[in-house]
């Protein structure tokens, strides 16, 4: 009787080690997945960071006289795009 048990034991104990080490390795898996795609996603902020100070940079360049910012018509159009370049810059950078 006690070897029954005993072997009931093991055997739970065995079903069990099985379980963990399935689940050990889905979990391996899972973040080493979300780390790769982490690197991509973080590669793709980069990207568009740099590409965001070179517009903002650009701007400032064609601006440099500041003939279109004191344009009427222009200026609001040229005031706005700024805006628009300043408030993405700020979200890309915040992070």
């Amino acid at each position: 009787m006690f070897l029954i048990v005993l072997l009931y034991i093991n055997m739970y104990i065995l079903y069990l080690s099985i379980l963990l080490s399935v689940l050990l390795c889905v979990t391996a898996y899972t973040s080493y997945n979300l780390y790769k795609k982490n690197k991509i996603y973080e590669t793709w902020i980069l990207d568009i960071r740099t590409e965001t100070e070179d517009l903002n940079q650009t701007l400032r360049e064609i601006d440099s006289r500041k003939m279109f910012e004191d344009d009427d018509e222009v200026g609001v159009a040229f005031n706005q795009i700024n805006d628009l370049v300043g408030t993405f810059k700020n979200k890309v950078t915040d992070t």
